[in-house]
């Protein structure tokens, strides 16, 4: 049985307000199934629960689309909430859309969404057994780094997202993704390091566009893809 943790949630949206890092307020507990009417009880409650789950993603997602808190709205051509399994153990997060992103609607469809792709399959995971988005859903112009306002604006949406599919590991793309989400941006400097908080494992390595721009970086992206594959055997 999932929670959320409301009490919490409100101080970490407080914490955000102060430019602060927000954590996932995420707890569970589990218990036997002893009778077949237990089960299918249980099951019933699952699919419930289950259904519920996806009318708040969906109703997220309309509002992201439809939102306008803050001016990336004004040259969007399409919002770009995300996309993947409402029920993966991993979340990707990036930094915004790009250009193509942008048309389509979807995260990571252009050049670094290629290599996101690439590396995953080299571990033997699937886009559609992911959950991909971006720190903010709107392009902004020329592909510039989000703005603090825009970030702010947009982490509402990405707190639910994160609550609501509670994955078991969130890969964090770039130092833009680490700063707003564990408060940490130096990241030539924590790639590949283990953060576990609220028992959720954030495993922050460098932005797929980056690499593109820099090859030489590939051995160290693929190096912290490779430790995501060792976590997946444990969780």
């Amino acid at each position: 049985m999932e929670k959320i943790d409301l009490d919490g949630l409100i101080r970490r949206l407080e914490l955000l307000a102060k430019d602060e890092p927000f954590y996932s307020g995420l707890f569970s507990n589990s218990g036997d199934k002893k009778t077949n009417q237990t089960t299918i009880k249980s099951t019933t409650t699952y699919n419930q629960k289950s259904d519920e789950k996806l009318k708040q993603l969906k109703q997220i997602d309309k509002e992201i689309i439809s939102c306008k808190n803050c001016n990336l709205h004004t040259g969007r051509t399409k919002a770009v909430p995300g996309e993947g399994s409402y029920y993966a153990k991993v979340m990707i997060i990036g930094e915004a859309p790009g250009r193509e992103e942008d048309i389509q609607g979807r995260p990571f469809v252009g050049r670094a969404g290629q290599l996101l792709t690439k590396l995953l399959s080299e571990i033997g995971l699937s886009r559609n057994e992911v959950y991909i988005t971006n720190i903010v859903k709107c392009r902004p112009p020329e592909n510039r780094q989000p703005s603090q306002e825009e970030a702010i604006a947009c982490n509402p949406f990405l707190k639910r997202q994160l609550e609501l599919i509670s994955p078991r590991v969130v890969v964090l793309l770039g130092a833009t993704a680490s700063k707003y989400v564990i408060g940490e941006d130096k990241i030539t400097k924590i790639r590949g390091r283990i953060f576990e908080i609220d028992n959720i494992i954030f495993l922050p390595t460098l932005h797929p566009a980056a690499v593109l721009r820099n090859e030489s970086q590939l051995p160290l992206i693929r190096e912290d893809f490779e430790k995501l594959r060792e976590i997946l055997k444990n969780v």
